[in-house]
């Protein structure tokens, strides 16, 4: 089913009643039609303001009726969620623990209804409500689309993000992978691909769960015309825990995703990378030498998850696009 485009805000006071009442009808039926199709999910850690503006920003465009999910992953204090009869349909879930964004992710997408997720971040915003109805409505069109990654714009809170002006048509381009900050996915065959590697915990999710998608058939794409705002929150943000698990994770990414019989000329190329990548910029090169020691833990504790390692074919379209 493909839903026409309507704005989801009021036309502004110096529209006619007829046409007011108009763009209202159009928007309950868009909204219908995105709660039945999509549901939001956010996982948060210690970051309560920037979940209250996140919440401010679904209300400026008009998308606060929409199915949201929101996991508090073992917060200092419990995480709130906005309480308001104008948020009719969230859910918060929380844990004592922190069990990692990436399992969390995972007990969110599971928990959804609906046939696509739209995934952001706690720090980071959709920028046009119709753009969402763009993107879902490509993707009914296009079964072998596994995600559709948004352009993500980091920008710093109450700065206006400058972005190219919203044009009419999607501009869509194969992707290697995706931002988990930003994207919408079939939830189904997420579901089907075993779902992100849990124990990756934090990083490399992304291009793990797009390689496997695309060593079964499926397409990762990005729209490069339509936007989500990134603010970066500094809570829980940490140089040193990024590199460690940088350093750890994608090599074993490629490990385990590699066709059989090079995927160890692919891990020490891509643990040259890392540690030439990080030497350049001064990083710490302790937080290296300790994440790459402890892959050979998570390369055991991921090889018993999902495998779809990638052809020699797939792997040569991967790296070409």
């Amino acid at each position: 089913m493909t839903c026409p485009r309507p704005a989801l805000r009021s036309l502004g006071a110096e529209a006619s009643e007829h046409d007011q009442r108009s763009a209202e009808l159009a928007a309950r039926h868009a909204l219908e039609y995105l709660s039945r199709q999509v549901t939001l999910c956010i996982t948060t850690r210690n970051r309560q303001a920037d979940l209250d503006e996140h919440f401010r920003s679904l209300s400026s465009l008009g998308l606060a009726s929409l199915p949201i999910l929101i996991v508090d992953d073992g917060s200092t204090v419990p995480i709130r969620a906005c309480a308001s009869a104008d948020f009719p349909n969230v859910q918060l879930t929380r844990y004592d623990t922190s069990a990692g964004l990436v399992e969390r992710r995972n007990t969110l997408i599971a928990s959804a209804r609906t046939p696509f997720v739209l995934s952001l971040d706690d720090d980071s915003e959709l920028l046009v409500a119709e753009d969402l109805i763009d993107v879902l409505s490509e993707m009914e069109l296009h079964p072998d689309w596994a995600v559709v990654g948004y352009s993500i714009v980091d920008v710093t809170r109450g700065s206006v993000p400058a972005v190219v002006a919203r044009a009419q048509s999607l501009l869509i381009v194969p992707s290697q992978e995706f931002v988990g900050c930003g994207h919408i996915l079939r939830r189904e065959l997420f579901m089907r691909l075993g779902g992100y590697r849990a124990s990756l915990e934090y990083i490399g999710e992304e291009r793990d769960l797009s390689m496997r998608a695309i060593a079964s058939g499926y397409e990762i794409v990005r729209v490069k015309n339509r936007y989500v705002a990134h603010y970066r929150s500094s809570t829980n943000r940490s140089s040193k825990r990024f590199v460690e698990y940088t350093a750890r994770n994608v090599p074993i990414i490629w490990l385990l995703n590699c066709p059989y019989a090079f995927r160890w000329l692919w891990y020490i190329r891509s643990v040259m990378g890392i540690v030439s990548f990080i030497a350049l910029r001064g990083w710490d090169a302790a937080s290296v030498f300790r994440g790459i020691a402890r892959g050979r833990r998570l390369y055991d504790d991921a090889s018993s998850g999902p495998m779809q390692r990638l052809s020699y074919r797939t792997l040569w379209k991967w790296w070409h696009r």
